[in-house]
């Protein structure tokens, strides 16, 4: 089975390529560390609930509803994965940014702090209860 972490991993590596074309560097950091943190929690959640681990969760729902949540080790997963969806929408589909996104997909000091919380945050999902959220799911 495929570990999400290696796309946080490469998620990291991507803005540091010397690379002619950093942009896209950047803009595909976004999308790595975006669905390796979406794609460990949805496993994290599916074996709680001794489901399939490919079992859909909305991506939107699934942000919003670990957001929402009281408990504040699952809020801070929904906030980071709210943050990375956002950026990840931004470079894959906005061409001509016209506020910081310019900037930092020029340079991807963002993209690059945002790949290693996502990494972070996989490594501590063992220690994140999930069960208040379970039935939501």
């Amino acid at each position: 089975m495929f570990n999400p972490s290696h796309f946080a991993d490469l998620a990291v590596t991507l803005p540091n390529l010397d690379d002619q074309d950093r942009e896209c560097c950047n803009r595909s950091a976004y999308g790595r560390a975006y669905y390796a943190l979406f794609l460990a929690v949805r496993a994290a959640i599916r074996r709680a609930q001794n489901k399939d681990v490919d079992e859909e969760i909305g991506h939107g729902y699934l942000a919003s509803t670990l957001t929402s949540s009281p408990n504040d080790k699952i809020a801070s997963v929904g906030v980071l994965l709210a943050k990375l969806y956002d950026a990840r929408m931004n470079a894959d589909y906005k061409l001509d940014p016209k506020n910081r996104w310019r900037i930092d997909l020029a340079k991807g000091l963002e993209a690059e702090r945002l790949a290693k919380a996502a990494r972070d945050q996989i490594q501590a999902l063992s220690a994140v209860d999930f069960t208040s959220v379970l039935a939501d799911f």
